[in-house]
């Protein structure tokens, strides 16, 4: 018997065992990334918000005082209707945005009042 012949043999072995395990764990992180739900898209306010006041009041909410207010929390200190007018009228430091619809308004105040606060 030559000894080549095993090594072709075990080599075909390993090629195949190989090739199987691969197969395995693809499917296996396929089977596992489907599992994993994607994150929910942003909602309406939230996006409105990024686009509309998060230049100056950054992403995170947290302003950059004195200039620009921190927005954490802000639903606290003011009334819904403070804060419509507030985001449609503006202050002496900020543009009012009167061609943001009702919607647009109160899809921006909810999201203020049930966005995470990023510090905890």
């Amino acid at each position: 018997m030559s000894p080549k012949l095993p090594l072709k043999i075990v080599a075909a072995t390993l090629g195949s065992a190989i090739a199987i395990l691969a197969s395995v764990a693809s499917s296996t992180a396929l089977s596992i990334s489907a599992q994993t739900p994607a994150p929910p898209p942003p909602s309406p306010g939230a996006v409105l918000y990024k686009s509309e006041c998060s230049m100056c009041h950054q992403a995170n909410r947290k302003g950059s005082a004195p200039e620009y207010p921190s927005l954490i929390g802000v639903a606290s200190r003011f009334s819904d209707q403070e804060l419509t007018e507030t985001i449609q009228q503006g202050l002496p430091r900020m543009p009012g945005f009167p061609t943001l619809k009702p919607e647009q308004v109160a899809a921006i105040i909810l999201y203020l009042k049930t966005a995470e606060d990023p510090s905890k």
